[in-house]
């Protein structure tokens, strides 16, 4: 009798999954699979050691990180969410970590497991302010380096709080507080021509 493919791969992940309950213990705190994809939801004081793990040991092989997204929730407790894509080239499964994380609380890097997460956390760090402990180059990445706020949070401002115009007479780049031309308007009920009315 043959195994289909699919079904194999996803025996294989599942017993990895497995092994990872089982030698990590209460350092994780919930697991799912999803097709070829394990999810973990980790503690953020285990969060090292973890990803650890899953880099040199034998049936996961997690050797590269292609991802570091951020998410912002300004009403939780937790305001932020990281999530780290690792990928195994070894058994070509994909682990994603995610990490809660509270405003103002510092996160461990992780460069020196995974030298490409340079640049990301760097990203991070600028449009949403996390910053990451032993981090060999924390600088500004996207933004100018005498920019105040980060852009993607959900509370900063779309207009942002400073507009940039070059000066003829000095020859320079300068700043200067916004002033927006006119206030919001409201225009009522207003209809655009350019619509038809749906006609029955």
């Amino acid at each position: 009798m043959k195994l289909h493919f699919s079904l194999l791969k996803q025996l294989l992940i599942l017993r990895f999954l497995c092994s990872i309950s089982a030698y990590l213990g209460k350092s994780f705190l919930v697991g799912e699979l999803d097709a070829y994809t394990i999810m973990l939801y980790l503690r953020r004081r285990d969060f090292v050691r973890v990803c650890s793990f899953l880099k040199y040991h034998w049936y996961s092989r997690l050797h590269q990180v292609t991802e570091l997204v951020c998410l912002d929730y300004p009403k939780n407790l937790n305001r932020f969410e990281l999530l780290y894509f690792f990928l195994s080239y070894t058994f070509t499964s994909r682990v994603v970590c995610r990490v809660l994380l509270p405003q103002g609380d510092i996160m461990a890097s992780l460069t020196f497991l995974f030298p490409g997460l340079n640049w990301q956390e760097r990203e991070v760090w600028d449009m949403f302010g996390i910053t990451f402990l032993n981090h060999p180059d924390l600088r500004r990445i996207l933004t100018d380096y005498g920019f105040l706020g980060h852009p993607l949070r959900k509370d900063f401002p779309v207009s942002g709080f400073v507009e940039v115009y070059f000066d003829e007479t000095t020859q320079l780049v300068c700043y200067q507080p916004l002033s927006l031309a006119q206030e919001f308007r409201d225009f009522g009920t207003f209809t655009n021509p350019w619509i038809l009315p749906l006609t029955k």
